[in-house]
């Protein structure tokens, strides 16, 4: 149906893509049937008015679509020598069932693109045949149109203007083509729509439409590579980083009715990002970038300029005049800092140091080839008005990384002895004059190296794959689709799911390895020192109160500086409190040492002796001083064995007792280790390490010191044959356990000492056990680094930040820092999900004023509450979504991993962090969150750290939750949070007293006075009063608790309904029941009643009512109730 506003209008359309106009298209006198895909554009006419703008809408039959041949429109052949390729493959589609690809097609959102068709593939006009053409001169009008079939009230269509977009992938040899959209008013304006939700903005001037192009099924290049992940996973970690970034999402597009195959939206880092991120107007920004290999791979101005006097020319020039006299002086000077690191407020910032590392982190990690210091693909974007906001890179097209195009190349030093001419400056060449110049910039890449490459950072094996998976789940959803599409389009055997996994692999291999090759790379370029960074026996988290730290310092480093704060300071400040080091390479005044020495006694590759016993005539013998081991085997390493490969590179040849392995018996390893001693008055303590699977005692001097998954007594040897009191995994049994022995636990002698040593397997027949050990005084060796104990106990939750140095040369180590915590992890005992705003009312004029494209969702927000009475640790926790009724519900969010909630206290989410600070100025609020509440209801789900579930409910806009939150203005909240009420009961939540809730407070009163006294002598005391919502001060004898019928299926039930204070948290209500007003039950216990619905007193008190859940008959006629008031 097609209708207008204006009476005698008339409206005509077309089917075809073409534009009606008052003489072209059909006029419409009824409603359109439609049973296929047809894209319809109308607009409406009348005499002496001005036309309607064009509406387009385009109705997608999928049982079309993946059926679908060249429609009449296009042409049957090349154009221009433009190649064309058409149609779904039925030798693809044919491979899966019409369900499996119609699931493909509807398992994204879609983008319709309608134009004329001779905007297309017109020889002279069209766009898509002269793809190589670029300009204004080669845009076209078009209407885009989103289409998800999961969100149809989210369908969105508006004109803009289109491009082809691209580089090599511009050539005629290409049948799919990029596309740019430009939303100007000369169409219909921005582009006002949450294509990114809440991790990105939602005004758009530009976007772009970008597909595989070096690696594409369609043409060319090494279809085998293509995966459509390596472009987003890049610029995916670069927001991994906390670097602004460009967003995208997955798209089936559809040109003209055509299925056209798997898209990605993509923003552009120019100057209309700049401003939509960073303030400002969108004419104040430089956009600085290569101009490609059409314009030569020089570098060009888009937005602004680089000529003499411009921003890009200045940081250039004070690049080349630090390299020529290095300083710290002009090394801050480019960053708007004073020499010691402050902000100097007249001083303009063109370089933003951390944002230009982190950039190269990415292009360094990924191995792009195609990106500076090759002069591609790169942008760089600045306000030169505001100064206040150095050069913003952003990755771009990361096609040629990760195994791609021999992309395991070193990225990060590449071309470092080239020329660097300014008409090729780029982010990279900046970085080579500025790292070859300044000590402090290769230690601030050393630490963020550090951040990103270790201790589950970003750029860690584990968190780039998740970032993968993340991307890998939507495609392989959807591959299928671009399989029948473009499959067959570069060769006869069609490109199916299985070439996609089978590059898949080949890209997560790459990524598997790809960590210790880059750090090699950033050791090679100086960009990370030799010396190693501190290491935490335990990287942050949970500890015990008074608990103390310890640490895996480098063999090579001379002292170990360590500060510990309880308030984190910012780690990109030069001038960081919780720094060991000062800048220009101090140690901090607040820092701490510890010197790093040890003495060897038995190193791990020591000559040693062992057998595996086969009876038990050496059980009270083998690990004495006197015990002749002269016809044991001799070895370097380890003793035991491997039915695989795990510890092979630990175990000596001479000590592999596989073959004596039965599973009939319990075998076990004795080891023997003479070593020297000259002073033993020197060795206070020890420190044995042991590597072992599955258990061990050991001996020094026949005296047990140390005895661990062994059973038995400290003191009394084991027989041969003993078992494991416990098992003791591969992954840790790897790794030289360290473990201290104290002073007066051990004699040694001066001249000869052993160390005897014991292992314990804890299964017959096992498939390994391991052996293999060391021992030093004062501090242990693990390899290359030694295991110190930071003495300073943690009291309560802290920063502990560390470096190792050495005094002989002068180098640092990358900082390592971790958070502490003393508070309790979370559970469902002390962490509720506590108030949740999901429909709340529109936007006021006022805040409509602030941001025009505000909605009612974005007000949104969730309250957590700590109803315990210490602190919780809730870092790492997480809003997830679940799957509900064939699709997911819920937001998604993780709280920081320092993220702490004290006792009582609450905590905020949002939706769109604007939004709610204008409508709640002054509440901090932990962050927004992904996707928006459905005003119908749906689940509400936090996670710990782990996953476990602490709270999910599902919410719903029906009775008997209260009516009034659905967009009303009140809140939805829990009436006792510290109830621990069960969230999914409609009866524990009410809707809030004041319009858009008390986020971070309360909705709570308390009683004060006499609780019995009756004021307005209407019969009633006070605190009944008070817990219905009435004031003892005025009469309200008709307001009281009644009694009724409710008639449901045809049967009446009884019914009870009170009024409910539900600010009054001090009080609890119970509906008790009975038979003969004698022996009274509580109807929660029993179950007996079922809350029915909240509604509102004439002056907007709650009214909750229930009813028995059996109907009244003859037999239980008879039945009294009351309402029991708890103070």
């Amino acid at each position: 149906h097609i209708s207008s506003n204006t009476p005698g209008a008339t409206i005509r359309y077309t089917t075809n893509g073409a534009e009606p106009t008052e003489s072209a298209g059909k006029i419409y006198k009824g409603p359109i049937e439609i049973s296929k895909t047809t894209m319809i554009r109308a607009a409406a006419f009348k005499t002496n008015h001005f036309p309607t703008n064009i509406d387009t809408h385009t109705y997608l039959f999928l049982n079309d679509i993946y059926n679908q041949q060249r429609a009449n429109e296009w042409p049957s052949s090349g154009v221009n020598g433009q190649a064309l390729n058409y149609g779904m493959d039925p030798d693809i589609t044919s491979r899966h069932t019409p369900e499996d690809m119609i699931d493909a097609l509807s398992a994204i959102p879609s983008i319709s693109i309608v134009t004329e068709q001779e905007n297309l593939t017109s020889s002279g006009r069209g766009i898509y045949v002269n793809a190589q053409q670029h300009g204004s001169n080669w845009e076209r009008p078009a209407s885009f149109e989103m289409i998800d079939p999961k969100k149809i009230k989210s369908d969105m269509q508006i004109n803009c203007g289109l491009r082809i977009r691209g580089g090599f992938s511009r050539t005629s040899s290409n049948p799919k083509h990029s596309f740019r959209l430009f939303f100007r008013d000369d169409y219909e304006g921005e582009l006002k729509y949450p294509l990114f939700e809440a991790e990105g903005v939602d005004t758009f001037s530009k976007l772009d439409l970008r597909t595989s192009q070096n690696y594409s099924w369609a043409f060319g290049g090494s279809g085998g590579n293509n995966t459509f992940l390596r472009e987003l996973l890049g610029r995916d970690l670069q927001g991994s980083t906390g670097q602004p970034y460009t967003k995208s999402r997955y798209y089936h597009l559809y040109l003209n009715g055509s299925y056209w195959g798997l898209y990605m939206t993509h923003e552009r880092a120019e100057a209309n990002f700049g401003e939509s991120y960073f303030g400002g107007n969108e004419k104040d920004y430089d956009t600085i970038k290569s101009a490609g290999s059409s314009g030569g791979y020089n570098t060009e101005a888009t937005d602004g300029s680089i000529s003499d006097g411009s921003a890009w020319h200045t940081l250039w020039n004070m690049t080349q005049d630090l390299s020529r006299a290095p300083s710290i002086d002009r090394f801050m000077r480019m960053q708007g800092l004073d020499p010691d690191g402050s902000r100097n407020p007249e001083t303009p910032i063109y370089l933003d140091v951390n944002n230009l590392i982190d950039y190269s982190m990415i292009i360094g990690y990924t191995g792009n080839t195609d990106a500076p210091p090759g002069n591609n693909n790169w942008y760089g974007v600045r306000n030169r008005v505001s100064n206040d906001l150095g050069f913003q890179f952003f990755v771009h097209d990361g096609e040629h990384s990760l195994g791609a195009y021999g992309a395991t190349r070193d990225t990060i030093n590449r071309d470092r002895g080239a020329g660097r001419p300014y008409n090729k400056s780029n982010p990279a060449y900046i970085r080579y004059y500025i790292e070859d110049s300044s000590p402090e910039f290769r230690l601030r890449f050393a630490d963020k190296a550090h951040q990103y490459l270790f201790n589950d950072g970003p750029l860690t094996t584990s968190k780039v794959l998740a970032k993968l998976q993340h991307r890998k789940e939507t495609v392989s959803k959807v591959i299928i689709a671009e399989s029948a599409r473009w499959g067959d389009s570069a060769r006869s055997d069609p490109y199916d799911k299985e070439d996609w996994e089978n590059a898949v692999k080949r890209l997560e291999n790459e990524i598997r390895g790809r960590r210790n090759v880059f750090l090699n790379h950033l050791r090679l370029g100086r960009l990370y020192p030799k010396i190693a960074a501190p290491e935490y026996a335990q990287h942050g988290g949970q500890v015990a109160i008074n608990s103390t730290i310890g640490v895996w310092a480098p063999i090579d480093a001379t002292h170990l500086y360590y500060v510990i704060g309880e308030e984190d300071s910012d780690p990109e400040d030069w001038k960081d409190d919780l720094d060991p080091r000062q800048l220009g390479g101090a140690p901090s005044l607040k820092s701490k040492s510890l010197l790093v020495n040890e003495t060897v006694l038995v190193a791990e590759n020591t000559f040693k002796r062992a057998i595996m016993p086969e009876g038990q005539e050496l059980d009270n013998l083998w690990f004495l001083n006197e015990f002749d081991d002269s016809s044991w085997p001799k070895g370097q390493m380890g003793a035991g064995y491997d039915k695989g490969t795990t510890y092979s590179e630990f175990i000596d040849p001479a000590f592999n007792f596989r073959d004596q392995v039965t599973p009939s018996e319990m075998e076990t390893v004795f080891m023997r280790i003479n070593f020297q001693i000259e002073d033993p008055s020197k060795h206070k303590t020890l420190t044995l390490k042991v590597r072992y699977d599955d258990g061990f005692v050991a001996y020094i001097n026949g005296q047990e010191i140390m005895r661990k998954n062994a059973p038995g007594v400290a003191g009394s040897p084991l027989p041969f044959n003993v078992r494991a009191t416990a098992g003791h995994k591969d992954s840790l049994a790897e790794r030289l356990q360290p473990f201290l022995i104290p002073e007066g636990s051990f004699s040694l002698n001066k001249g000869n000492n052993l160390l005897a040593i014991q292992g314990l397997n804890d299964l017959k027949g096992s498939s390994d056990m391991l052996l293999s050990t060391s021992l030093a005084s004062n501090k242990g060796q693990d390899g290359d680094t030694i295991y110190i104990n930071i003495p300073d106990p943690i009291k309560s939750p802290v920063w502990v930040k560390s470096r190792s140095f050495n005094s002989r040369t002068g180098e640092w180590s990358a900082l390592n820092s971790a958070f502490f915590t003393t508070a309790s992890p979370p559970n469902d005992k002390n962490i509720v999900i506590s108030e949740v705003h999901y429909h709340p009312s529109p936007p006021s004029e006022s805040e409509l004023k602030v941001n025009p494209n505000f909605d009612q969702d974005d007000f949104e927000f969730i309250e957590i509450m700590n109803v315990s009475d210490h602190s919780v640790n809730i870092g790492g926790c997480a809003f997830v979504l679940i799957p509900a009724e064939n699709r997911l519900e819920g937001v998604e969010f993780e709280f920081e991993p320092t993220a702490i909630i004290k006792a009582n206290e609450r905590l905020v989410i949002v939706a769109n962090r604007q939004a709610f600070e204008t409508r709640y100025p002054g509440i901090e609020i932990a962050g927004d969150y992904s996707n928006r509440l459905d005003n119908s209801g749906e689940w509400i789900t936090l996670v710990n750290k782990d996953g476990a579930i602490i709270n999910s409910f599902r919410y719903n806009d029906k009775s008997p939750w209260p009516k009034l939150s659905d967009g009303e203005g009140p809140s939805l909240y829990i009436t006792d949070p510290n109830s621990l009420p069960d969230t999914s009961d409609a009866v524990n939540w009410s809707a809030s007293m004041t319009g858009g809730g008390n986020p971070t407070s309360a909705n709570t009163a308390n009683f004060f006075g006499n609780p019995t006294t009756d004021a307005d002598n209407d019969g009633t005391n006070a605190i009944i009063e008070y817990a219905l919502g009435l004031s003892d001060f005025v009469s309200s004898a008709n307001q009281f608790p009644k009694v009724g019928t409710i008639r449901i299926g045809g049967q009446d039930y009884l019914s009870f309904n009170f009024r409910k204070n539900t600010e009054a948290t001090d009080i609890s209500y119970t509906i008790e029941t009975s038979v003969d007003m004698k022996s009274w039950e509580n109807s929660t216990n029993d179950g007996s009643m079922h809350f029915e619905e909240e509604s509102l007193d004439l002056d907007g008190t709650p009214i909750h009512t229930f009813r028995l859940k059996t109907p009244i008959n003859h037999e239980n006629s008879v039945r009294y109730l009351r309402l029991k008031i708890n103070y």
